[in-house]
């Protein structure tokens, strides 16, 4: 008899690469209600997560998570998508796609963050982003 004791873990407390296996099983399990199934994590070193594919064949996405909405210069024209979670739910996003938008519609890349690193990330959504990102909210 199996006398292992199922208790729920506490996520601050596991390392980051236990925080990036959970939340790739977490997204995947989210992916696996539209069709989509993911393959394993991917080595640290690329430049993505998984790679997930949906069983009819097409499309298939390119992962990289993240712990909130980003967008970065060295991202672009990649075809990735990014996964982060946010208030109960997953959001999967092209992130090219989410990157033009937010050029149009803000200064992000007039901000500090933007012009010595090239990146930004949201570390809450605003009603914009949130209604925006909702076509790609799981």
């Amino acid at each position: 008899m199996n006398n292992v004791k199922f208790e729920r873990i506490d996520f601050d407390k596991l390392t980051k690469t236990y925080k990036r296996q959970y939340n790739h099983l977490k997204v995947s399990a989210a992916l696996a209600n539209y069709g989509f199934f993911s393959q394993g994590l991917l080595a640290d070193n690329e430049p993505l997560d998984f790679i997930a594919n949906h069983y009819s064949g097409t499309p298939q996405l390119s992962i990289l998570l993240q712990s909130r909405l980003t967008l970065a210069s060295h991202l672009e024209h990649q075809n990735l998508s990014i996964a982060f979670y946010e208030r109960g739910y997953w959001y999967v996003y092209p992130h090219d796609d989410v990157l033009a938008f937010a050029c149009q519609t803000s200064a992000i890349t007039n901000t500090t963050s933007w012009q010595q690193k090239g990146m930004y990330t949201f570390p809450q959504l605003t009603d914009k982003y949130r209604q925006f990102l909702k076509p790609w909210r799981l």
